[in-house]
């Protein structure tokens, strides 16, 4: 059914949440620390939890009810940079059941690509941590700080394999990165459900509870 599927990476194959947003969430907070406003952890985590990037209408907050030194853009700055921007020094992992949805992609013959956004530095250490090659035949970094998006990115893919839009499906967590990116382009879209507030607009092709559900759209 579907020639090319695309993946996102972060929290639809690797599960970051659990992994990385923790140790990432301590240095960010560490930082705003060190120049004058102090978040909890707890806090800061659980508006992670309830919806994506909080981050900026978080730390605003604090600051107009805290004390504070730096102009509060100041300290979003920060934030984004010491959370998104950071070396990957811990051991992270697929799930045993992600590995073996793509050995079996792999193994039906499906030409697999790669499609995550974020820091160069930092997705390029992930991809490398996970071995992600031994899937992937391509794997596309948008970096937010090149100006680059995940539209023009799978725009980038489709054309160098030279594929049409109807043959590719993405698969992502998120609407507003990659499911928009793909609706946009026309490509057939699987939603991993995070039951997070997403923006309106057209419905994705699929909504999938797991990124494992992903072997039954393509039997």
């Amino acid at each position: 059914m579907y020639k090319s599927i695309v993946f996102d990476l972060d929290d639809t194959l690797l599960d970051t949440r659990a992994q990385l947003v923790p140790p990432a969430l301590k240095e960010a907070l560490n930082a705003l620390e060190e120049k004058g406003l102090s978040i909890p952890f707890d806090e800061a985590l659980h508006a992670f939890e309830v919806g994506y990037f909080p981050w900026p209408k978080l730390i605003e907050a604090f600051a107009e009810t805290h004390d504070h030194v730096l102009p509060t853009e100041d300290y979003v700055d920060l934030f984004v940079k010491k959370f998104y921007e950071r070396d990957v020094l811990e051991d992270i992992f697929l799930h045993s059941d992600v590995v073996t949805l793509l050995d079996q992609l792999k193994s039906a013959n499906h030409l697999l690509l790669l499609l995550t956004a974020g820091s160069t530095k930092t997705q390029t250490q992930k991809i490398k941590k996970l071995n992600l090659q031994t899937w992937f035949s391509t794997m596309s970094i948008a970096d937010p700080n090149k100006g680059e998006s995940k539209t023009q990115k799978l725009k980038q893919l489709l054309e160098q394999h030279q594929l049409t839009p109807q043959e590719t499906l993405v698969v992502g967590d998120r609407y507003e990165s990659e499911i928009m990116a793909a609706i946009e382009l026309g490509c057939p879209s699987a939603l991993i459900e995070r039951h997070a507030p997403r923006s309106p607009g057209p419905d994705p092709t699929h909504t999938l509870a797991s990124v494992t559900d992903v072997w039954d759209l393509v039997q």
